[in-house]
């Protein structure tokens, strides 16, 4: 039944993401689904997060502590330069505290938590999992940033991404997996994988485009 429900799950991701991928594809729909992106986020984090196996207070506290500490260090990032380069954001993530979007907090959390999903799936110590879905994080960055800088979600105030951008996630990314596995948060979740599976397509197809 679970295996059921998963293929649903990711079956629905999937028509979503092709759907927006359309959208995205087509100049007269483009802006109307650029709006849609916070949407899309909230979305693709109910439908992860719904197949989660092993709720608890210590696993939502984590969940909410990523989200916090996403933030936080892009509001330290936008404000300093120091972490990520130069950049700010605009407004395709929606509503903003301090110049920083709510929705990266949760862009942080969602992510963090499916590459560590995909990284409990092998044998690894713990700390070589959380390199791994470090590893991971970059991959989607690397695709990400310039669908990021072309639809108004942020802007580099250099001409180039910098190293440095990478680096600040990769560090940043390790850093928040440690706990994920240590206290072993991770469970099997299919629909977690499918959505970074499907995100990295979703952004590659556009960047070779």
């Amino acid at each position: 039944m679970n295996t059921n429900k998963s293929i649903i799950g990711i079956g629905i991701l999937a028509i979503v993401y092709m759907v927006g991928l359309t959208g995205f594809l087509l100049p007269q729909w483009q802006a109307y689904f650029e709006y849609l992106t916070p949407v899309n986020l909230l979305f693709a984090a109910g439908m992860v997060f719904a197949f989660h196996k092993k709720w608890s207070v210590p696993f939502a506290l984590y969940i909410a502590a990523v989200f916090a500490a996403g933030w936080q260090v892009e509001l330290i990032g936008v404000k300093t330069g120091l972490i990520f380069g130069e950049y700010h954001y605009d407004e395709g993530l929606g509503f903003k505290i301090l110049d920083i979007p709510l929705m990266i907090g949760l862009n942080w959390a969602l992510l963090i938590y499916c590459t560590g999903t995909i990284a409990s799936y092998t044998p690894l110590p713990n700390w070589a999992k959380a390199l791994l879905g470090a590893i991971l994080m970059v991959a989607l960055d690397a695709v990400l940033e310039p669908f990021a800088v072309a639809h108004g979600l942020w802007t580099w105030e250099t001409e180039t991404i910098p190293l440095s951008n990478y680096l600040g996630w990769f560090v940043i990314s390790f850093i928040m997996l440690l706990p994920f596995f240590r206290y072993n948060f991770s469970t099997r979740n299919a629909v977690a994988v499918a959505l970074y599976v499907l995100q990295l397509l979703f952004f590659g197809v556009l960047l070779a485009i």
